[in-house]
């Protein structure tokens, strides 16, 4: 039998400095077929490709809807504003009809004093010289508006145009026809680089822009109409006003209730913005109380150093993370129980009801929620009365009805039985007044 001689691998012409595919993996470095098929790795990374395929889609889809939007915005808005800016750049020149005006009024003085028997010329109305032309403040204040608003929405466009570039070669770098392993290292690499390089924030961005755009146009249409009509300019200010503190209350709203449903890209920055102002101040206080009472190092821990450190978790962890802080909660079961009520209104398949019930000695034996909550949360639920009732018609609906199967009808019996004696027993839904206490006394025992 010959011998077999196994070569090590072979140096990367391209960059020798570079490990290759068989000094990364090792002395054993598996082919493209082995970690398709043979490589035990093969499941991790099909099933990590699967969700970062779906989550990958979610992102691009979002970031397409977004630059639609902004296409379709900026197509309509560019163009009015084209519009009023033909007629405001007149403002910013001499018309050419009062040039004409005033060189031909010097022409006939000339004529006239130059006449055969010296006539006098007839006296003309004074003209202004075009030399001495300046254009009003107010006229220049409007075309810069007017023209910083054209060049924001423009780039807003553009910049639209380029997502959806984006998103297109992001897709198509993250599906490379590669073996498992290679596909999810690539995946990997170019998802950390939209994080890296702030591209959610840019795209989030985007709105804002057009916003800033759009008010520049407001307030450059309200100059243009102060030295029109006074009437027009204080109507349309007046309305200005309103949209402008509509927009500030659904920017500012987010911060301050964050279960509010309105929200602005300009509200993120905002929140930055009052959390460094938070930290600043929280900073002098803190210096101030310990100049004051003449502490330093740790001795100087006070609650101003609490407080400031809380803050700064807070601006960590953004928005969104602050939002599901509140929302998880225990202090809100009563949110949750109002959810559980309209979610159990909308069952109506007895499949859906017999999950339900299933389910609930589940939910009241989690680690996850408190006690307090659980009992809070059935005393909630059972005074309403929705769920005694629909749980009272899903079995009689199975003892009775001809409909179902005898392995059906026993399984949803078993399911009956399972609740009785916990917090959801008979007595407790159609007796007890008032099941708080029995909830008390029988939630341990679920």
């Amino acid at each position: 039998m010959p011998q077999i001689i196994e070569l090590g691998p072979l140096p990367d012409s391209r960059n020798p400095g570079y490990p290759t595919e068989a000094t990364a993996y090792g002395p054993t470095a598996p082919t493209r077929a082995e970690s398709d098929f043979t490589d035990g790795s093969g499941a991790i990374f099909s099933f990590y490709l699967e969700r970062a395929e779906q989550e990958d889609n979610e992102m691009t889809e979002s970031w397409r809807g977004d630059a639609d939007g902004i296409l379709v915005f900026t197509g309509l808005f560019s163009a009015t504003v084209a519009t009023f800016l033909v007629v405001s750049l007149q403002s910013l020149t001499q018309n050419s009809q009062d040039t004409s005006a005033f060189y031909l009024a010097r022409l006939y003085q000339l004529s006239a004093a130059n006449g055969p028997n010296g006539s006098v010329p007839i006296p003309l109305p004074s003209l202004s010289d075009p030399s001495s032309f300046s254009p009003s403040a107010s006229a220049v204040w409007v075309n810069i508006l007017w023209f910083l608003s054209l060049v924001i929405s423009l780039t807003c466009a553009l910049l639209a145009t380029l997502l959806q570039q984006w998103a297109r070669r992001y897709l198509r770098l993250a599906r490379l026809p590669r073996a498992l392993d290679k596909r999810a290292r690539i995946r990997s690499f170019i998802r950390e680089g939209v994080d890296k390089f702030y591209l959610p924030s840019v795209v989030e961005a985007l709105p804002g822009l057009l916003h800033v755009s759009v008010f520049l146009f407001f307030a450059g249409l309200a100059i243009f109409l102060s030295g029109i009509n006074s009437i027009v300019f204080k109507a349309i200010l007046s309305s200005i006003s309103v949209s402008a503190g509509m927009y500030l209350c659904a920017t500012l709203m987010p911060l301050f209730r964050h279960d509010s449903p309105y929200h602005t890209s300009l509200s993120t920055l905002f929140w930055f913005l009052g959390v460094g102002v938070q930290q600043t101040v929280l900073s002098i206080l803190n210096s101030v109380y310990k100049r004051v009472h003449r502490v330093e190092g740790p001795q100087g821990w006070s609650a101003f150093d609490r407080w400031r450190d809380r803050v700064t978790r807070r601006s960590r962890r953004g928005m969104v993370s602050e939002v599901e802080r509140i929302a998880t909660g225990w202090w809100l079961w009563h949110v949750h129980a109002r959810a559980i009520q309209v979610f159990i209104q909308t069952l109506d398949e007895d499949h859906e009801i017999e999950r339900l019930v299933a389910g609930i000695p589940g939910l009241f034996n989690s680690r996850v929620i408190p006690d307090l909550s659980k009992e809070a949360l059935m005393e909630e639920i059972v005074s309403a009365g929705t769920l005694g009732n629909t749980i009272i018609g899903f079995m009689r609906r199975s003892l009775l009805s001809n409909n179902i199967s005898e392995y059906t009808r026993l399984r949803r019996n078993a399911l009956a039985d399972l609740i009785q004696g916990g917090p959801l027993s008979w007595h407790n839904i159609l007796v007890s007044p008032s099941p708080f206490s029995t909830v008390t006394s029988r939630t341990a025992t679920v």
